[in-house]
């Protein structure tokens, strides 16, 4: 009798319906489809453990840091003056003549067409850029 009671009871279970589904894969990186709340996690543990430092960074970081306050106020005055120069010129109004921008001496000329000659000279190298613009 215990036989059968155990048989009968195996039976009775493996006649039962299974509740399986289909395995669905839900991305996690949202690029791929995942949630969007996951981006700045996954982006700050991608930080956090990579070793790569960008050396043009670095020498960058280290030439900004050894100039004197005298040289970054000339640089920006230099970049001062020669957007002030770039602006006259692209507005129409410019004004013939040399100008010196600390390393670099510019020279404006209105052509008799109308056309506007920029001569860009570098002093400490000797290169020179020149940039003729067509009348408006």
């Amino acid at each position: 009798m215990n036989r059968l009671t155990l048989a009968v009871a195996v039976s009775a279970l493996c006649a039962t319906t299974s509740g399986a589904t289909e395995l669905v894969f839900t991305p996690v990186n949202p690029s791929f489809g995942g949630n969007p709340l996951n981006g700045p996690v996954l982006l700050n543990i991608a930080n956090a453990i990579n070793q790569y430092k960008d050396p043009a960074v670095q020498d960058a970081l280290n030439r900004l840091n050894s100039k004197t306050p005298l040289e970054l106020f000339t640089e920006q005055l230099q970049q001062a003056v020669l957007s002030r120069i770039a602006g006259d010129v692209a507005g129409g109004t410019p004004k013939p003549g040399t100008f010196d921008a600390g390393s670099f001496l510019v020279t404006v000329v209105v052509n008799s067409d109308g056309s506007v000659t920029v001569t860009t000279i570098d002093k400490t190298t000797g290169g020179s850029t020149q940039i003729t613009i067509p009348p408006l």
